[in-house]
């Protein structure tokens, strides 16, 4: 079925004085686990033969759709940007669906795209969008994604409909090597990345960057596979073990994150002295299942994200301080299956300052569905939806520029984001209940700028909690070289 989002008390604000024309969105948010067919593989609420996701993807959901009801209220005091569609009647309808994280999943809840879905809204893996973009883009259906950050589904080619509000992984790929390179002094680096077309895409970037400064780069990959995962973590883990670096990156999902430190706790590839990158794949509440081991090892770890919400940034501000606690779990769950429902204190108690969820996918997501909305008017202010609405929106997509809770929204020919806001985070766990991340540093116009003017004033610590920064072993000199 396809929905308007009316609270009650904005109903008359949502009347036009014309006849207003509806787009249809297909908004897809992981609500389950698809690939987890059993309670011992979820990593979620295993209810009713299904694994349903922890509640935080609940802001992704609660963000998209108050962003088809700021839209349709054009609620200038949310974003600016909707104060200038006066002269447009478009109105937003969706449907909102689960993705369950696979690409079967997703295909079925999209079904027949050609009865009345004018935009795609997500998904969030890379690894899904680049079949559901396929199918979009050969049906001439643009796709907005939130949080599908590989490269590969920058090939027009194949897919020729496909934007994304997100940055693209490119941007903190080559930040993660001038870190490695100009603020820690290595000069051997490693990755560990899961083999789907995120990480191979992020591995890839990172290699690229990482080469063009000079430094000696060693990546191994494993599978996701439940019957390969485990010996391919520990095989990978191993191989890198013996590359003599330093600082590696992770690219996995938190399903995998255990195994990946129990083996590199055996192998010494994680020990005092070393120095874990992570990407945005995982966040700092998916340590706080690990093993107490894992944690103390992982005190002091470090993430680099193209990040989404920043304080300061006003229309982020305004949502977070005024009306994330002001929405009402009532205007969502008829809108999502009877077992994963919103609960009546998820509005207090997240706090949307540091979730990291909300502040990432949940503010893309938002400006996503704006993106949509803003688009659609410029096409086609009033009356029905052009014939070839997908090309006129996918050719009108770089004359787009709005204020949204991820910052400013402009995206380039290939329909990637303009532009990448890059952050480097300390994760810490040590003495106290729940892992956090902290920002540490910014990278700006090719430069690292550090909270406390450096890095040796940042705070910055590393992995088991050390203060200094790894140091690689001198090479031997001439005498000491063993005849």
């Amino acid at each position: 079925s396809i929905w308007t989002l009316r609270p009650a008390a904005m109903l008359s604000l949502l009347l036009p004085a014309v006849a207003s024309t509806n787009v249809s969105l297909a908004i897809l948010i992981r609500h389950s686990d698809a690939r987890s067919a059993s309670y011992e593989t979820c990593a979620g609420e295993w209810i009713n033969g299904a694994c349903w996701m922890t509640d935080t993807m609940q802001t992704v959901v609660a963000a998209s759709l108050t962003a088809v009801t700021d839209f349709n209220a054009r609620n200038a005091s949310a974003l600016p940007a909707f104060g200038t569609l006066a002269g447009c009647d478009k109105q937003l309808r969706f449907r909102l669906l689960d993705s369950g994280g696979t690409v079967a999943k997703s295909v079925r809840a999209l079904g027949d795209l050609t009865s009345g879905t004018d935009v795609v809204i997500g998904p969030g893996r890379s690894s899904v969008s680049t079949t559901t973009a396929a199918i979009t883009g050969a049906l001439d259906i643009p796709q907005i994604s939130y949080w599908s950050t590989s490269t590969d589904l920058d090939d027009i080619a194949l897919y020729p409909r496909f934007m994304r509000t997100i940055p693209t992984d490119q941007a903190a790929a080559s930040s993660v090597c001038s870190f490695w390179k100009r603020q820690l002094g290595l000069s051997t680096v490693a990755v560990l990345y899961v083999q789907d077309p995120f990480g191979r895409a992020y591995e890839e970037a990172t290699k690229v960057a990482c080469l063009a400064l000079g430094l000696t780069f060693a990546s191994e990959g494993f599978s996701e596979d439940e019957s390969l995962r485990e010996k391919s973590i520990r095989d990978a883990v191993e191989s890198l073990s013996d590359s003599g670096a330093k600082a590696l990156l992770v690219l996995g999902f938190p399903s995998s994150l255990g195994l990946i430190v129990d083996s590199a706790l055996a192998t010494g590839l994680l020990t005092a002295g070393t120095s874990w990158v992570f990407a945005d794949s995982v966040v700092s509440v998916d340590f706080d299942e690990l093993s107490e081991a894992a944690q103390d090892a992982l005190h002091g770890s470090l993430q680099i994200k193209a990040v989404g919400a920043t304080d300061g940034d006003p229309q982020w501000t305004r949502f977070a301080s005024e009306r994330w606690a002001a929405l009402q779990p009532g205007d969502f769950n008829p809108h999502l299956p009877a077992d994963w429902q919103i609960r009546d204190d998820f509005f207090t108690a997240v706090d949307p300052h540091t979730s990291a969820i909300l502040r990432e996918p949940g503010a893309f997501a938002y400006d996503a569905v704006v993106t949509a909305g803003l688009l659609s008017c410029q096409v086609a202010p009033t009356g029905a939806l052009p014939v070839k609405f997908g090309t006129q929106f996918w050719e009108s997509k770089h004359t787009l520029s709005f204020e949204g809770l991820s910052g400013r929204v402009e995206f380039d020919e290939k329909g990637d984001r303009s532009s990448a806001n890059v952050q480097l985070f300390n994760l810490l766990g040590q003495g106290a209940t729940a892992f956090s991340a902290q920002l540490v540093a910014q990278f700006t116009e090719d430069e690292w700028v550090w909270k406390g003017g450096s890095r040796e004033h940042s705070g910055v610590i590393y992995n088991f909690g050390e203060l200094e920064p790894p140091v690689e072993a001198l090479p031997p000199t001439q005498d000491e070289v063993p005849p």
